[in-house]
């Protein structure tokens, strides 16, 4: 065993660490999240694409684009040129402007999904998710893969058979690119984790913190995290998510549901707000903690975060049709936070987690962190970084600065007429 390691398990097994909170604790235990994504079963063999018991036909097939224009109102020949790699407005990296502009009287479908019918988004239609029992019900929701009922997972049922979310653990499309920019500094998420009892490992009183870090992670020769680094805590005044919980046998899991915690999502949405939150952990022999974490999302976040990072990338590259997600997320979204009555703005969810051993700091370094909440020693600011891009990314689409993002006429939905030679006129 490495003298870090050593260390480490000296300090975090017993330390009494005096820090912010009301009572401490007999046992610490801290770590850095190296890979996180949504739980999503995989039900096939191999591949992203390939049909499996979650989806039956394979992932949802790439859009035929010409056939969507056209149904929107365009003319085959407006299509065509729109789909075009010649086309000047078509940009490699920023996608086609004009394909935002297929709602009902050129209604931008991005900001205005209800412009354009429902396309009906295919999701799961298998039994197994993965999870965590949020309403307490066996009888609702799906089957663990070890067999457990009562799994709700809806957004799993939603979205599980879109291309950027199939795959198997850690190699569907959305997860590698979103943890890559996680481990190559975008954002860290750390884990304290203390009980009041003697046994870490069984524990009728152990509280769990997921917090910020300014601190990148730090890759190893072979390019995976690198275990045993120090990372302080980042107050903010809304990423802090704290959860109660007992330890049996290793496993940590809810002693009862958090009404409300946010923490840094794993994708466009940035900020995930989870109600009625749990988690099902395990403390592993090698040192880690791996496990979900899960709650009520609210499904509207998830579908903007699309439209803002760029809506004709994410259709081309993902192989969907932004609207369908926004009709799928809401009519599959199951809890309201006003009652059973009440419209269902959240749907649930689950992330599935790894994490390292690591050494988290109190946010001023003096000392070992505390599973304890740090939102007091929040800096409040106002200050904005420069935008120093020369273009904006208005309702989904990329225009330049000071630029309305609008559709072309007519006029412009058709190549140049060609010249005698039979060459394109100049533009």
């Amino acid at each position: 065993m490495s003298f870090a390691r050593t260390l480490r398990l000296s300090l975090l097994a017993g330390a009494v660490i005096a820090v912010p909170g009301p009572a401490l604790a007999d046992w610490t235990r801290s770590f850095v999240v190296e890979w996180y994504e949504p739980a999503m079963y995989y039900g096939a063999k191999s591949g992203t694409t390939e049909p499996g018991t979650d989806c039956p036909a394979g992932t949802n097939p790439e859009p035929d684009w010409i056939k969507v224009l056209t149904d929107a109102g365009y003319t085959r020949e407006q299509a065509l040129w729109l789909r075009d790699p010649a086309n000047p407005t078509r940009s490699p990296v920023h996608g086609q402007n004009q394909m935002a502009f297929r709602g009902e009287g050129r209604a931008n479908v991005y900001i205005n999904p209800t412009s354009t019918p429902d396309g009906g988004l295919v999701g799961i239609s298998g039994q197994i998710a993965e999870g965590l029992d949020l309403d307490g019900d066996p009888r609702t929701g799906f089957v663990s893969p070890s067999g457990a009922p009562g799994i709700d997972n809806m957004f799993y049922k939603t979205l599980g058979c879109w291309k950027t979310f199939r795959g198997p653990p850690r190699l569907s499309s959305g997860a590698l690119s979103n943890n890559d920019a996680m481990r190559d500094g975008a954002w860290t998420v750390v884990v304290v984790v203390a009980g009041r009892g003697k046994d870490p490992m069984n524990d009728d009183d152990v509280t769990v913190g997921f917090y910020p870090s300014g601190d990148k992670l730090v890759k190893d020769a072979m390019g995976g995290i690198a275990p045993d680094y120090t990372f302080r805590i980042r107050p903010e005044p809304k990423l802090e998510a704290i959860f109660k919980a007992r330890s049996v046998n290793g496993r940590i899991v809810s002693t009862r549901a958090m009404d409300e915690v946010w923490m840094r999502d794993a994708g466009a949405a940035r900020e995930l707000q989870l109600l009625k939150a749990r988690i099902d952990l395990t403390l592993k022999p090698d040192g880690g903690l791996s496990g979900y974490v899960g709650g009520y999302r609210p499904w509207k976040p998830v579908y903007d975060g699309y439209v803002r990072a760029r809506g004709p990338v994410i259709e081309a590259l993902t192989w969907v049709k932004l609207p369908d997600v926004y009709y799928a997320l809401r009519r599959n979204a199951d809890y309201s936070p006003t009652g059973a009555k009440g419209e269902k703005t959240h749907i649930s969810f689950a992330y599935r987690l790894d994490a390292i051993p690591a050494f988290v700091v109190s946010p001023d370094a003096a000392r070992l962190a505390q599973a304890t909440s740090y939102k007091a020693l929040a800096e409040r600011s106002d200050t904005r970084m420069a935008e120093r891009a020369p273009f904006n990314v208005v309702d989904g689409i990329v225009v330049p600065k000071g630029a309305a993002a609008v559709s072309q006429p007519d006029s412009a939905l058709l190549p140049p007429p060609r010249t005698a030679s039979g060459a394109g006129a100049a533009p």
